[in-house]
Formats: C-alpha cells, sequence, structure tokens
C-alpha cells in the first residue's frame, strides 16, 4: 500500500504547493489543505478549484504509470 500512497500524496501535495496553497495533514489517503492563509490571496477559491481540476490530471498520470509498471509485472512470478 505505501508503495502507491507515497507517490500519490506526493504527487497531489506538489500540486496544492504549485498553486498557493498549505497542506494541513494527511489522514489516510486524504490530504487537507487550504488556500489563502498564511499568504493571503484574493483568488483562493479559484486557487482551489484550479488545484482540483490539476490533481486529476495528476491522478490520470499516475494511474497511467502504475498500469505499466502492472504490465511489466504480469510474467513475473515470485
Amino acid at each position: 500500500m505505501a508503495a502507491l500512497l507515497n507517490p500519490y500524496l506526493e504527487a497531489m501535495s506538489k500540486v496544492i504547493y504549485r498553486h498557493g496553497g498549505t497542506v494541513d495533514k494527511y489522514e489516510g489517503d486524504a490530504i487537507i489543505a487550504f488556500f489563502g492563509e498564511p499568504v493571503p490571496y484574493e483568488d483562493h477559491a479559484a486557487r482551489s478549484i484550479r488545484a482540483s481540476l490539476d490533481m486529476r490530471v495528476a491522478l490520470a498520470e499516475l494511474k497511467e504509470q502504475w498500469a505499466q509498471e502492472s504490465e511489466k509485472l504480469q510474467g513475473w512470478q515470485l
């Protein structure tokens, strides 16, 4: 699980930071973040929406990467 969760949390956090958000904490697979504090932005709501849309793109990229990795492992035996 950690092999999937760590890249997911890292990718999503990068998107939040790129849009000026602040990560408050992680709870399982959830990221609690906010926009507009401690640095105030008049467009904090728009920033959060743009971040959420970019997070969907980042998730699609991760899913594609995981699918490719899974295909590589299908013929491999433990």
